[in-house]
């Protein structure tokens, strides 16, 4: 298998384990804070297809976005330790790069 079938396997892989933790996840948080989760799992998913289409830089960039999504919904401040979604997202633009 060639690195980038890897690649976009484990994201694949990745994305549905953080879709099923952000659902258990998602009665803690307001509705306004749940629709922000929504946006930062849509961009995932586009993480994916454009990294998979070859197109890295728009990737990294939606990865971006979905990140600093994740750092609003779950701030050093209240989240002292992290957060994994925020690990999560560090770990996606790690990958990436």
């Amino acid at each position: 298998m060639t690195t980038i079938i890897r690649l976009a396997i484990i994201t694949m892989v990745f994305a549905a384990l953080r879709a099923l933790a952000q659902e258990s996840k998602s009665a803690a948080l307001t509705p306004e804070e749940r629709k922000l989760a929504a946006e930062a799992v849509q961009l995932d998913r586009e993480v994916g297809q454009l990294f998979q289409r070859g197109q890295a830089a728009e990737a990294i960039a939606k990865a971006r976005e979905a990140l600093k999504i994740r750092q609003q919904l779950y701030p050093a401040s209240k989240y002292p330790d992290g957060h994994p979604d925020v690990a999560a997202g560090f770990y996606d633009l790690l990958i990436r790069r």
